[in-house]
């Protein structure tokens, strides 16, 4: 008699299975660098993992793989009843993907440990509503980008130079979409740069800027934290060094003439050195004493107006323009560097504007009108430059005036266009 109590499903007859074990290769990037990670089991049913360097070499020890399963005898597996309906949906479901059933288990469960309890459905859902919308872009192409955009924007060129480099050194790590760096990546590469205080927080700022700039073009989700959970290195206040005013003095009366505008402007006004590169006579107001800033040229990109010292309106005068270029140098970085060793006076990065403000903060007792003068903020001021020098000291800066009866020889001067 038939036994009523069996179900439909357990009707099937037996299903005759040979297992045979799956080899799958897939992109394992790390650290922007492309990596190919072959997975298999062995054997004795232990997934194996191997990574190369490249997808050829990988595939072509999949292949090996699967040729030697192919000749192996493995036992069979006899299913009948509910399991061999089960195990056929479960055939049917997973043709689409392209994967074996196995593997597909394997990532199913692996991806609900990490999910602690998440659906697959849910994490998947959120997936797609945070990401469906990203364009990739490779991270070198959003740095193109970004550096194209600032140009077009003004920036200075001392600033697309420095962008430029940091980003990238930073596209050359990671090449590969920048949706796929996460703030993990950015951390670790921060690390292997081995920067510290303000360069580390230079490169960190650098990347920061790219995330944004990506953020808001889409090359990225909208709640990609970018920089931002990565902590700001802890900056100490670096040694200001700053020139005496003999130092300087011997140095305005050393240097070409066509140098003397540009030297004494830096030191009197403590206008940054890319700011003066870019200064025109036109905004130089001999009359009323002050220089015009441009929010254009201003690093801040605020405008300004420093003031012309009777001194400095002194060593200028001789110099006055209608309009035109005051520093004869698109760079003149190298021009301090050699004329400051002819006349045996050091030279160091940002002495002139270390001086200037050191000077100007003594002579002036008020700290938030040079950081308005300066374009520097007031905290900067207070730990970098105040009690660098005494009132004294300021008094006899602003005092360098130029020797009497002294008329500056342009016409003896090489041309600038040679180099000299």
């Amino acid at each position: 008699m038939e036994n009523t109590n069996v179900s439909n499903e357990e009707k099937f007859t037996k299903l005759e299975i040979t297992p045979k074990p799956s080899v799958r290769v897939y992109h394992t990037p790390n650290a922007g660098r492309d990596y190919y990670t072959l997975s298999y089991y062995d054997e004795e049913g232990r997934r194996q993992r191997r990574l190369f360097p490249d997808q050829q070499s990988a595939e072509a020890e999949a292949e090996k793989l699967a040729k030697k399963f192919e000749k192996r005898e493995l036992p069979g597996l006899m299913v009948n009843g509910r399991e061999r309906l089960i195990y056929e949906r479960a055939l049917e479901a997973v043709r689409p993907t392209g994967l074996s059933l196995d593997m597909l288990v394997i990532d199913a469960v692996t991806a609900r440990t990490i999910l602690k309890g998440v659906s697959l459905t849910e994490a998947a859902r959120f997936h797609v509503e945070h990401t469906a919308s990203v364009i990739s872009k490779l991270v070198a192409e959003v740095v193109e980008e970004l550096v194209n955009d600032r140009t077009k924007n003004g920036r200075s060129p001392a600033y697309i130079r420095d962008l430029r480099t940091r980003l990238g050194n930073f596209a050359e790590a990671f090449k590969c979409p920048i949706s796929s760096v996460g703030t993990t990546d950015i951390e670790a590469y921060l690390d292997g740069t081995g920067a510290q205080g303000h360069y580390r927080k230079n490169i960190r700022d650098a990347i920061g800027t790219l995330f944004n700039f990506a953020r808001k073009r889409g090359y990225v989700p909208k709640d990609h934290d970018g920089v931002a959970a990565i902590s700001k290195p802890n900056l100490i206040p670096r040694e200001v060094r700053v020139f005496t005013p003999d130092e300087f003095e011997k140095l305005l009366n050393s240097v070409p003439a066509r140098l003397v505008p540009v030297l004494a402007i830096g030191g009197f006004t403590a206008i940054r050195t890319a700011e003066i590169e870019r200064l025109d006579w036109s905004r130089i107001n001999l009359r009323e004493g002050y220089i015009e800033i441009l929010a254009r040229t201003a690093k801040k990109k605020v405008r300004r107006l420093p003031p012309i010292s009777p001194n400095l309106k002194q060593w200028l005068k001789p110099f006055q323009k209608e309009a035109g270029p005051v520093s004869p140098f698109a760079r003149l970085g190298n021009q301090w560097n050699k004329f400051a060793d002819r006349v045996g006076v050091q030279w160091s990065k940002n002495v002139l504007r270390d001086s200037g403000i050191s000077y100007r903060v003594a002579y002036t007792g008020d700290i938030n009108l040079v950081a308005l003068e300066s374009g520097n903020s007031v905290d900067i001021i207070k730990s970098n430059y105040l009690k660098c020098v005494t009132k004294a000291a300021a008094k006899k800066w602003f005092a360098i005036r130029p020797p009497k009866n002294w008329t500056p020889t342009l016409v003896q001067e090489p041309d600038p266009a040679n180099g000299s």
